[in-house]
């Protein structure tokens, strides 16, 4: 709330801006169950998550997800990508996913998402039609392939960029474009913090 106010000058665009921020608050932790859920979030910056119970994931595919206003995060552990029906989560700025069977989200079909972490990845993931701009994280992976498929067309300028952050990834990750283009990506940050990470290979593909 501080900061809210401590930006308000004497336009009315920034009285309004402050109130939508103070208003926002925290937002609040939504924990899913192993029935259909249908989480409709805060207009703060939500906590969604998703885990394993009794040896189940808790996120099926018949649960909807709308994070609604602020920055959202949605966590599935223990994730068959398959499974999610990505047409049901709408408004989610941050998706973690920890992937344990090999599959494939599409995000184009996902709306708001800005930033991807895969997590503890045990199998194979594949993040499709990618929108520009979105931050990738790879932390605690282990031997095995994850790829970032950016969408059509994203890499068509002479500076597109990427930025990478790594923590204990000890696989491959591949970061690619879906479509064939006479561009490539020509910048792609790498930050490492935290355990140590060796990948066995670090692919750029366009096309």
């Amino acid at each position: 709330a501080t900061a809210s106010v401590s930006s308000v000058d004497s336009t009315v665009a920034s009285v309004t801006a402050s109130k939508a921020a103070t208003d926002a608050g925290p937002g609040q932790t939504f924990n899913m169950t192993q029935g259909v859920d249908a989480i409709v979030g805060t207009v703060g910056d939500d906590a969604i998550n998703s885990f394993v119970d009794g040896g189940v994931s808790t996120f099926n595919a018949l649960d909807t997800v709308d994070g609604a206003g602020g920055t959202d995060t949605l966590t599935i552990l223990g994730a068959d990508l398959d499974s999610i029906t990505e047409a049901n989560v709408t408004n989610v700025e941050k998706l973690v996913v920890q992937s344990t069977a090999a599959g494939s989200v599409d995000l184009s079909l996902i709306t708001g998402v800005t930033s991807i972490t895969a997590q503890n990845d045990s199998n194979a993931a594949t993040y499709n039609n990618i929108a520009a701009g979105t931050a990738l994280s790879a932390l605690g992976q282990a031997a095995v392939t994850t790829t970032f498929n950016f969408g059509a067309s994203v890499w068509s300028g002479a500076s597109d960029a990427v930025t990478l952050n790594l923590n204990a990834a000890l696989g491959r990750i591949d970061i690619t474009g879906s479509v064939a283009t006479t561009n490539a990506l020509e910048t792609l940050t790498i930050n490492s913090t935290g355990a140590l990470s060796t990948l066995t290979t670090l692919t750029n593909i366009a096309g």
